[in-house]
Order: C-alpha cells, then structure tokens, then sequence
C-alpha cells in the first residue's frame, strides 16, 4: 500500500508531521507493507527538508530539480516528478 499526501503537504504540515502520521498507520496494521510518498510540490525548502527529515521518496518537480535529485541520490532517495 502507498500513502501518498495531500499536495505540497510539506510546505503545510511539514515532512515530520507526514511521517509521523505514517508512522502511525504502520504501527496500528504492522502486517501491512506500507511505502510513503511525501508530496514537496515546486518549493525546494521543503524538498530539502524533506531529504534531511529521512524521507525515501518525494514528489518534486519546483526550480533547481537537478540540484534536488542529485542530493537525493546520494541518500538513495527517489525523487518523483509527478503524483503516483
């Protein structure tokens, strides 16, 4: 299962409110293979903050994508350009 959030929900509730609302889901059904997509819309602030907060993969798809997606690959992070 893949829980994706709301658009640019990074720049709203920011990447550890998401994560800790995934963290929740997969300690109430620990039997569920859960992946987690948190959606960074066009601002890299909170692309970058959403590398440092350990997140495995992010949609972004704002201004200096390269530099986003270069970082990322470094910390084995998929960066999406679009919603799945």
């Amino acid at each position: 299962m893949t829980l994706v959030s709301a658009p640019a929900a990074a720049a709203s509730g920011g990447p550890e409110w998401f994560k800790a609302l995934v963290d929740a889901a997969k300690a109430s059904q620990p039997q569920a293979d859960v992946d987690a997509v948190l959606d960074c819309g066009a601002r890299p602030g909170d692309a970058m903050a959403a590398l440092r907060s350990g997140w495995r993969k992010i949609v972004y798809s704002g201004p200096a994508a390269a530099k986003i997606r270069e970082m990322a690959d470094g910390m084995n992070v998929v960066v999406l350009r679009t919603r799945p």
